[in-house]
Formats: structure tokens, sequence, C-alpha cells
């Protein structure tokens, strides 16, 4: 979360980083449920010593990182392992250590075989010859490919198109913190590892590349992209809907509606809700009042409505957002000429309370 980290990180996933005046006042409340601490590039690059760049990275700062087993039943020669492996090699290596082996089939329907190499070889040898030899790492349009002591990299900046990176070559044998491109000394090297990426890539399906920015990325999500439908249904009793099955609001004009009987004033709570105490919005009614409450990183900004909410049948509440159009950025001089298309300005327009098709005026609007 930059330089100096944030005492709430998620105000940077809504485009409002922390600043040192916001750091230093919340600083001796750090740890508290109220906050969503990251600490700064500093100490991020001290615990990745010796290793460069970290997490969202394919250097070995993002994607080395330690391992601890025990089980003093089998494991009769304790220490320190050194041979490679990957996150997908823990699951075999559970498998083989239960005796178990993956079927083939499931309900007549072909099982999609594992990718990774059980490291329970290694439990009482630490000498023994690495039996993973290879593995592909690509996030966020950075990639890799390991192989026999070699690794090469292809670095993406947050912004920079895949086209325009460029490979490096370490020989992690004889360097073993990655400090020293040998990409120039063997071009051939250089040249199987990248080909050998590809031909990972094709296999395992992280194909097509998606060459966006970190928040632009949930927009690309396959359960969004496969799901065109406009409006979406609930019932009262709907359990709780997984955040990737449910509408995709950012960058969108949007109605949340609710049909509700009302049997007496008492009858209050929550009509539709989303996300949890860092940020999300709800729509509820309180003390007999129509409210809207959005959280942004911990910053509460509520809509009320003047009017109170009628009892009676089939009543319908609404919170209505309208996007700021394109045209209207341009003459604000939000968005210029050159400049990339803010995709994520979801929370530029204007949000509206209605009580049966009528607009309502507020009370105390807060934020």
């Amino acid at each position: 979360m930059g330089l100096e980290g944030s005492s709430n990180a998620l105000r940077f996933f809504h485009k409002k980083p922390s600043t040192t005046a916001q750091n230093l006042k919340d600083f001796d409340r750090i740890g508290e449920i109220e906050t969503h601490p990251h600490y700064p590039l500093g100490w991020m690059q001290v615990s990745n010593t010796p290793f460069i760049y970290s997490k969202r990275t394919s250097y070995d700062g993002g994607t080395r990182v330690p391992l601890i087993i025990s089980w003093p039943k089998e494991i009769k020669k304790p220490g320190i392992r050194h041979q490679f492996h990957h996150v997908t090699d823990i699951t075999p290596t559970i498998m083989e250590a239960l005796n178990l082996t993956l079927p083939k089939t499931y309900k007549g329907n072909p099982i999609k075989p594992m990718e990774g190499v059980s490291l329970k070889y290694t439990f009482n040898d630490a000498d023994a010859t690495d039996q993973k030899k290879e593995q592909y790492y690509e996030i966020e349009g950075s990639r890799a490919y390991y192989k026999d002591g070699w690794k090469a990299i292809s670095h993406r900046e947050p912004n920079q198109k895949i086209a325009d990176t460029h490979w490096q070559l370490f020989n992690l044998k004889d360097d073993f913190a990655a400090t020293i491109d040998v990409a120039d000394k063997y071009p051939e090297k250089l040249k199987q590892l990248k080909q050998a990426w590809w031909k990972a890539a094709d296999q395992f399906n992280v194909l097509p590349i998606i060459d966006v920015p970190l928040l632009e990325r949930p927009m690309y999500t396959k359960l969004w992209q496969d799901d065109n439908r406009s409006e979406f249904t609930y019932q009262a009793s709907t359990n709780t809907v997984h955040r990737f099955q449910g509408p995709f609001l950012p960058n969108h004009a949007y109605v949340i509606r609710a049909e509700i009987d009302r049997d007496d004033t008492t009858q209050q709570g929550v009509l539709a809700a989303l996300g949890d105490l860092y940020s999300g919005y709800s729509l509820f009614i309180k003390d007999n009042k129509l409210y809207y409450e959005i959280n942004t990183a911990y910053r509460v900004t509520q809509l009320i409505s003047a009017q109170t909410v009628p009892v009676g049948k089939d009543i319908i509440i609404e919170y209505r957002f309208d996007k700021v159009p394109l045209a209207f950025t341009v003459a604000k001089g939000l968005f210029k000429d050159g400049m990339d298309f803010d995709k994520l300005s979801v929370l530029r327009g204007t949000g509206s309370l209605w009580i049966n098709d009528k607009k309502g005026l507020y009370v105390n609007p807060s934020g």
C-alpha cells in the first residue's frame, strides 16, 4: 500500500489511499477492529530479504514462502529441506501420506488430473534429488518459469501492457537471491524457458492473460462474464449470495428494489446489504424511516428519508443510483482526452431513495 503503508488498506481499493496525516492519527489504534492495517514498503522489503519485490509478482519475493510440516510419527529426521516445490504439491503430499489415490472418474465424468508432485519423499531424506523439476507462474500478467535451478521472469508493472514487458533470466544455483540477470549470456536457455511457459500456460488454462490493472480484474471474473442478466431477484428466504454470483455494479447505473408487506410501524430491519464491517452498503428501515448507508473503508455516508415508510401490502422501496455520464466527466475535467477511462468510477453519481415511486426528501445526509 505504498511507501508509508496504511492504517486501513481498503482505502486503496476505494481510490482514497491513506495519507501520512491519517496514518499518524490512527497510529495508536492500529490493530483495533476498525483498522485494516498494511505495513509500509520498507518493512515489506525487510520481510522478503534477500529476495526482490513482493507478493503480486513472479519474483521470488512474491513466490517463496516458508512451509512447516510436523508429523512426529513419520518424520524421523526433522530439519531444513531445500528441494523445490510449489503450492500445488500440498494436496498430492496429503494424498500420499493418507495412502489415497485420486479416482479417474466421478459419476461417469473424467476427473482433471492432479497437477502437483508429492514432497513426502523429502520427509526423511534431506538430500533427496528434487522430484519437482519445473513450474510456471502467472499473476496479474507477471510471468515466470522455473526449471532445474533456472528461472525466467517477465515482470509487468501495474499499468504496463504485457507486450511491452521483457524477460530476465536467473541461475538460482549460483545466485540464490536472483540479483544477476544472465539473459544476454544464455539466450538459448531463456528461449527454452519462454517456450515452456507458453506451453504450460496453454495446458493449464492460463490463457488468455487478463491484461488489466488489479482493480479492474474482478470485472473479468468468469462468473460475471458468463452471466448477462440485467435483473437479479432474491426472496426473503435466500441464503447469503456469493459475491461473484450477484449483480456487478461498478460503472453501471442500478436500482435496488424491495417489495414488502408491512403490518405495523414497529417492523424494521435490513432489506438488502453487501459487504462487511470495512466496506459495503445496506438498505434498511429504522425508526420508521428508510435508510441507505454506504461504508467506504470505514467512512460511512447515510441517506435518510424524511417521510415515513407506510404500513400496508406491496410497498415498493427503492434505492436508485444514477451514474455520472462520460460527457459530464469530460465537461467537469474529471476525464480528459488522452487519459485512461476509469472503469471503476462507480461512486461518481447520485443516489436517491424512493417509496412507492415517490422520490424521498432527506434529513441530515451524513458523510
